[in-house]
């Protein structure tokens, strides 16, 4: 079963043990062995767009999508959401497990990549133009440095070629 129901005195002192997570600032979830949703905060709710309520005694599954399970429990792991009205996000997730009176669960903070994904794309596409841009600067450079030696060798060509017509002018 997903373990204690309310009102049992089991119930209440694992709502009493998990209270903790509706304090966290990140969306927590705390699931059975079974991958039963035992309790959430309010910020796991938005994240997904479920109403106060509705998740708990679901199964974890229902928030993945189906390319990304199982879950690999761990440290942490990136996974595909999948929101109530149906749009997936990216999600980086923590794992850890939790004894409870009642047995062990498994707690997971989920934290929405879109942003982060978006903004590395950003990075690496003006990482690219960065790259670009030095390399013409780099081709200008040469190219002026090239120009700026020939430019000394005609001056130089130019100031032996005066000098010998002014020694000629002196013989003659």
């Amino acid at each position: 079963g997903s373990g204690p129901t309310a009102g049992d005195p089991e119930a209440i002192r694992f709502d009493r043990e998990t209270a903790w997570v509706d304090a966290v600032p990140d969306a927590v979830l705390v699931a059975g062995t079974d991958r039963t949703i035992r309790r959430v905060n309010s910020q796991l709710e938005a994240l997904f767009g479920y109403e106060p309520g509705t998740l708990v005694g679901r199964s974890v599954d229902d928030l993945l999508s189906t390319s990304t399970r199982p879950v690999p429990v761990g440290p942490g792991a990136t996974f595909t959401g999948v929101r109530k009205i149906g749009g997936e996000f990216p999600a980086d997730v923590a794992f850890s497990q939790f004894q409870t009176s009642s047995g062990r669960v498994t707690i997971a903070t989920v934290r929405d990549m879109t942003e982060w994904q978006e903004a590395r794309h950003e990075l690496a596409r003006r990482a690219e133009q960065l790259a670009q841009a030095t390399e013409g600067l780099e081709r200008e450079r040469a190219e002026r440095l090239r120009t700026d030696a020939e430019l000394r060798v005609a001056q130089k060509l130019e100031a032996v070629g005066q000098l010998a017509a002014g020694i000629a002018h002196e013989i003659n």
